[in-house]
């Protein structure tokens, strides 16, 4: 593509589309025009990097939302979302109760033409609500309405995270690998905001249908807390959901915030430790979000924000 001013690529990894954002000229080409770019529709869109030694690294594949012309400037904008954005835009028409989450997950990955690396489950959609005294699944696809909040619902019932990375749909648990190390020295911009209004303990509600009684389940200690109602657990699912949704609430004490030369290896999901401050923010984070910008003016950098893993 011609002319090319800017490029941002928010990458912000599991449950939620990466998006995009390409800024060209439309007065460098006469074929590359105001009226070209404002009828390229909703193509595909790859954004990758091409190094001196040669090889690419793809950033992100997309589809094109929108495309803003100013004429004043000379200057077209090129806006959209991954690949997910074909999930998003696809109404569900059909129940899957005899299917498993990972038989799912294949299904709507072919439907789009997407490869998948999917990790496989064994229990039946339909048995996570107890067809006979809860809610079917039918009321489940009605509530999300289409096929990336489906696979959104069912991802977080596996324990699982979703996401459409380049043209692979990715439906597998969390990677916990071993933390990258990066010292502070590496960010030319360093911050980290620590939240003083964090609860400190979560309280499970839930009706058991089956059990015919209410069920509640506590984790953390004393202070601020909040509560969380979910139907049809047994103490055991509630307990641990307690402590699963503590263990999120508290990641988000401190959020670390750092701005660093451009690469392609940082993305979201991945543990990162820091180290060098001399202080007690030298942890384990997890990496929620990370943004790229080419320009002409500032080349090549990141921003990344992370999740506070360590206490």
């Amino acid at each position: 593509m011609p002319g090319i001013i800017a490029v941002t690529v928010d990458a912000v990894g599991y449950f939620s589309a990466s998006r995009f954002r390409v800024m060209v000229s439309t007065g460098c080409n006469v074929e590359f025009n105001a009226d070209y770019y404002a009828n390229v529709g909703q193509q595909q869109i790859s954004i990758a990097l091409l190094p001196d030694g040669g090889g690419s690294m793809p950033l992100l594949t997309g589809v094109i939302d929108n495309t803003t012309i100013d004429f004043r400037n000379d200057i077209a904008v090129l806006a959209g979302r991954d690949l997910s954005a074909l999930l998003i835009d696809t109404d569900l028409a059909e129940t899957f109760q005899n299917q498993t989450s990972a038989q799912i997950a294949q299904m709507i990955a072919t439907r789009h033409g997407l490869a998948a690396q999917i990790h496989p489950t064994k229990m039946m959609v339909g048995q996570y609500y107890d067809v006979d005294h809860a809610r079917n699944i039918l009321g489940l696809n009605s509530r999300v309405g289409n096929e990336w909040g489906l696979l959104c619902q069912l991802a977080q019932a596996e324990g699982y995270m979703v996401a459409v990375q380049g043209t692979t749909l990715i439906f597998q648990p969390p990677d916990e690998s071993v933390a990258m190390m990066l010292p502070c020295t590496a960010f030319s911009n360093l911050a980290v905001d620590v939240a003083n209004a964090v609860p400190q303990s979560v309280r499970v509600k839930s009706w058991n249908c089956r059990q015919k009684r209410s069920i509640e389940a506590s984790a953390g200690g004393a202070g601020r807390g909040m509560t969380s109602v979910r139907p049809n657990l047994g103490s055991d699912e509630a307990l641990n959901m307690a402590q699963s949704e503590l263990g999120v609430v508290l990641q988000h004490g401190r959020m670390m915030v750092g701005t660093m030369p451009g690469e392609a290896i940082l993305q979201p999901g991945l543990r990162i430790g820091l180290y060098g401050t001399g202080s007690s923010f030298d942890r384990v984070y997890l990496v929620i979000s990370v943004r790229r910008t080419i320009d002409q003016a500032c080349g090549f950098q990141q921003t990344i924000r992370a999740l506070c893993l360590s206490t």
